[in-house]
């Protein structure tokens, strides 16, 4: 079975990777109880995946919003995935896949 990834869907490319590591760490509507044996999270713009965070082992849960923040830490593109456009349709900005069917969405 394949290792499950978070896949994070920005509305906006950020302009640097101070901004995207904000972006893609704050207010997530996503269930934390999804989010066991998840470590990596990759971030998206446009089908491109722009990059790739490990997930660390603390989250805050905002109870007033049900949206989470999560901790994370630079990866060395593990997936294989950054600077790569993949076909993956869903309104859901934040969803959980499975690495090797995501790979077999890529486009370019």
């Amino acid at each position: 079975m394949g290792k499950n990834v978070l896949i994070i869907k920005l509305s906006d490319k950020p302009g640097n990777q101070a901004e995207l590591l904000e972006k893609a760490s704050k207010g997530w509507k996503i269930n934390p109880s999804r989010l066991q044996n998840v470590t990596l999270m990759l971030v998206m713009f446009s089908s491109v995946v722009l990059d790739e965070f490990k997930i660390g082992p603390k989250l805050i849960y905002h109870l007033d919003t049900g949206r989470v923040d999560l901790e994370l830490y630079d990866s060395t593109n593990e997936s294989g995935l950054v600077g790569k456009e993949i076909s993956y349709n869903t309104y859901n900005p934040a969803t959980i896949k499975r690495l090797d069917d995501l790979a077999k969405k890529v486009t370019d």
